[in-house]
């Protein structure tokens, strides 16, 4: 592979179909890093990252991994299906000869993100107080722009105030005059809009799904499995939250305009009161604020009859305000970015400008440059305690 142990699904280099390449240099490598893509996506999309990636990565012990099995229309199967996929895949990956690895890290885009928080829930285990995933160790969380809360489904309330609507539902809720019809058209309609264009993982981006899986994502822990065995449950809830909380540090960034898909308080794990005051019209491009939360002591589940009573300090929508509260007990380093938008040269979305889907200006790089950053920081803090004989706390 190009320096860096580039790797993807089948074997192959992002884009290429030479089969698998196994080499000394390969055999070395003991740090994993899955990037996965989000709705309607591919791992030709990932390509510029990995690119940028590189150059931070050409002389770390880091292999990259490109899922390639939900691309495009398979993005429509649903969070379980399009997981399921990727489990296999790297099962496979894993399997396969050489495998050195010591540690794995995962970057997801969009939908991504998502569909890693739930893999990590059906691969990780706790045996002695040492977590792994995929028998690794879990070394660093990344999501870029990924609806961690969904499509609030109440956003006809308040359009403009309420927390995690989809942003452009927002724009045309907030026209002059005649906002609120179009918004109130898509309420009425929205199931079967949504299961036209999106199918069975617009339902569950929606919050629509019988399942629920979205909330499952943000509430089920392995803490869940004596009060579920108390109730009477005989079906146990995937640690999904356990597993998020083993990686030793969790980053996500969020675009502070511009995005119409994600919203920035969804993509960065926050209430929209509690989003920092930027000046998002004057503020330069690229990364703009950057800060770490700490991990909270108590980092068991919250469920909705825990909540307190509505209050300016909670989300606008209880199901939402649920899984703030489970996911942000965890510690996170919020990113926010101010990416630009290009129609000029076919870059019209923010959304996927962030990761670079076109090469066409360096602000695109940005994110990928900082986040290899972190991995790499990470990468060389484990090594570290390794070369210590240390044990290495959880870094918030």
């Amino acid at each position: 592979p190009a320096a860096g142990g580039v790797g993807n699904g089948d074997g192959k280099q992002p884009g290429e179909d030479a089969g698998p390449v196994q080499n000394t240099t390969e055999r070395e490598k003991e740090h994993l890093v899955v990037l996965v893509h989000g709705l309607f996506g591919s791992h030709k999309h990932l390509m510029n990252v990995v690119r940028v990636m590189n150059t931070n990565f050409s002389t770390d012990n880091i292999e990259i991994f490109v899922s390639k099995v939900n691309k495009r229309s398979k993005t429509l199967d649903g969070i379980k299906t399009c997981g399921d996929r990727l489990m296999a895949e790297l099962d496979l990956r894993l399997a396969s000869a050489p495998n050195n690895f010591k540690t794995i890290s995962f970057v997801g885009h969009s939908l991504g993100g998502l569909i890693i928080r739930y893999v990590i829930g059906h691969r990780f285990k706790d045996e002695g107080g040492e977590a792994t995933i995929f028998g690794l160790t879990p070394l660093h969380f990344i999501a870029i722009t990924t609806p961690h809360f969904g499509c609030n489904d109440t956003y006809l309330k308040d359009i403009k105030t309420e927390d995690s609507v989809t942003p452009c539902l927002r724009w045309m809720g907030q026209i002059p005059v005649v906002g609120k019809i179009p918004a109130f058209l898509f309420h009425v309609f929205e199931s079967f809009f949504v299961w036209l264009v999106l199918r069975r993982t617009g339902d569950e981006l929606f919050l629509r799904d019988k399942d629920k899986i979205i909330e499952q994502l943000a509430s089920y822990s392995m803490k869940g499995k004596v009060a579920a065995a108390e109730g009477g449950r005989k079906e146990e809830p995937p640690p999904y939250l356990e597993a998020l909380a083993s990686f030793r540090e969790r980053t996500c960034y969020g675009n502070i305009r511009g995005d119409h898909v994600v919203a920035w308080e969804n993509a960065t794990v926050r209430r929209k009161i509690d989003l920092p005051k930027i000046k998002r019209k004057d503020a330069p491009y690229g990364i703009v604020n950057e800060e770490v939360s700490p991990r909270s002591e108590d980092i068991s589940p919250k469920w909705p009859a825990e909540l307190p009573p509505n209050s300016p300090a909670l989300a606008t929508c209880p199901k939402i305000e649920m899984m703030i509260q489970n996911l942000e007990a965890l510690g996170w380093r919020r990113v926010d970015v101010k990416t630009k938008i290009l129609i000029h040269k076919g870059a019209p979305w923010a959304h996927d400008n962030i990761i670079s889907k076109k090469d066409c200006h360096d602000n695109f790089k940005i994110v990928a440059l900082h986040s290899s950053s972190l991995l790499v920081d990470s990468v060389k803090a484990i090594e570290k305690e390794w070369n210590q004989g240390t044990d290495g706390a959880t870094i918030n």
